[in-house]
């Protein structure tokens, strides 16, 4: 499997955590995007990196990730307010942040993989330059997204369901490296390869 197969993956693992996240967030209107929403993605974000890098291996500190976090707060921040907006509208709002999410963390993935694959540091983008690779990766987030739910849909039950209660784990904002790491392990061995 290639490297940005296995990288469609991740990122589509990392997609559906948000997904979750963003959908019990959209719940309470205008604070629930705005605060929990944004909190938690970022933190989802700052995992797939650090996930991503470990199948680029390429060492990334604090100092970076915390850089990046910042710097996707600001290229989406267009995208927290359509969210806020959806959150007015009872139900419906859930499922418009929910699919607002999963498409703009697969781009999210994507954009890292560009920047890994180029050899940069996550702490050099700006969030303007963020913002122009996020636009140039969304007809390929497509074909993620697509890789993902065949690989998704062609496991059986029992790893399915395996597959939703890790990424349910990933969600939580205090996950040790160790922690992180073994989920990672066992996403990929749940999909057939390893890091």
């Amino acid at each position: 499997m290639s490297k940005r197969k296995k990288a469609y993956l991740i990122i589509g693992a990392y997609a559906a955590a948000a997904i979750t996240w963003s959908g019990a967030t959209a719940y309470i209107p205008v604070a629930g995007p705005l605060l929990a929403d944004s909190a938690g993605l970022t933190l989802i974000s700052i995992l797939m990196a650090y996930s991503l890098a470990a199948l680029y291996r390429i060492d990334v500190d604090i100092a970076s990730l915390t850089a990046f976090a910042t710097c996707v707060l600001g290229a989406i921040f267009g995208n927290v307010a359509l969210k806020m907006l959806a959150s007015l509208v009872p139900v419906f709002g859930s499922f418009v942040n929910a699919a607002i999410t999963g498409t703009l963390h697969t781009t999210i993935g994507l954009g890292i993989c560009k920047l890994y694959e180029e050899g940069r540091d996550l702490k050099t983008v700006s969030a303007r330059e963020f913002r122009h690779i996020l636009e140039s990766c969304e007809e390929e987030a497509k074909t993620a997204q697509s890789e993902y739910d065949r690989a998704f849909a062609s496991l059986s039950r029992a790893d399915k369901e395996r597959v939703r209660d890790l990424q349910k784990q990933m969600n939580h904002k205090d996950m040790t490296d160790s922690e992180r790491d073994r989920i990672q392990a066992e996403l990929g061995s749940i999909f057939g390869f390893s890091f």
